[in-house]
């Protein structure tokens, strides 16, 4: 529907979203945020293994039949950024989980991506743990544990300084990982 939707409203930025057809064929749902007839974000959600899998993010071990989601694959076009369309998306995105009932979401923020922590901070999300993600081909690891002090020390930057704070180390770690709890 979402590639219908793009390439039926001559949409010129359909061409931005990989893989939108796998990923809703295979259960992902996408919240588009649009500016005027442009996408200017987009964000997924899954309530499957399948549908996250096609997401292409690692593998985090989400309990599906308990009701819980994930969330990822989020861009926004460098056209828009700044401009608070990923704010909004999130809040959507959280909102749709809260009135379907989901316990928890879990998601993914790539340490160094200050702005997405700053983004996903003002939901109160209780970050849980870091870890790194290792993929090789087709292979994908996920090795999470509980945050280190100096994730703690980042974190807490970042909050004191409203993500304004650039972090240059730590690029292709994935750091932490939240798991957002409704109640």
């Amino acid at each position: 529907m979402l590639h219908g939707l793009l390439t039926n409203a001559r949409l010129e930025s359909h061409s931005s979203v990989p893989n939108a057809r796998q990923r809703l064929d295979r259960g992902a749902m996408a919240f588009c945020v649009f500016a005027g007839r442009e996408l200017g974000s987009i964000g997924w959600v899954a309530f499957s293994k399948e549908a996250q899998a096609s997401l292409d993010e690692p593998p985090l071990p989400v309990d599906y039949e308990s009701g819980e989601a994930y969330r990822g694959g989020v861009w926004t076009s460098p056209r828009y950024r700044g401009l608070g369309l990923h704010t909004y998306g999130n809040f959507k995105r959280c909102q749709f989980l809260v009135e379907r009932g989901a316990p928890r979401w879990w998601g993914l923020i790539e340490r160094g991506n200050t702005v997405s922590l700053r983004t996903n901070l003002k939901f109160a999300p209780v970050i849980e743990s870091e870890g790194r993600y290792l993929r090789v081909l087709w292979w994908k690891s996920w090795k999470g544990r509980p945050l280190s002090p100096e994730m703690e020390r980042e974190l807490n930057a970042v909050r004191r300084a409203g993500g304004r704070r650039r972090q240059a180390e730590g690029r292709g770690a994935m750091a932490g990982t939240s798991r957002l709890s409704t109640g």
